[in-house]
């Protein structure tokens, strides 16, 4: 299969991760999705996922968070 072959490593998609700094600088980082390009790379053994980094801001989060949302600091 395509998943066991590391000749397809370059065709996985990465995935999307949204970068956001927290008011006093602090670094944060949320992967929502992503599952199915994560297990691709895992079944291809692969030692390092793929990743598109996303800067974003807090308010981002709430449609995903809701009430949840953490104090980024």
């Amino acid at each position: 299969s395509d998943m066991k072959n590391p000749n397809t490593k370059d065709q996985v998609a990465p995935v999307d991760i949204l970068w956001i700094k927290g008011r006093d600088g602090g670094n944060y980082y949320y992967a929502f999705g992503g599952n199915h390009r994560f297990e691709a790379h895992y079944r291809l053994g692969l030692a390092t996922i793929r990743a598109k980094l996303i800067r974003s801001v807090p308010a981002s989060l709430l449609p995903y968070l809701g009430g949840s949302m953490p104090d980024l600091k």
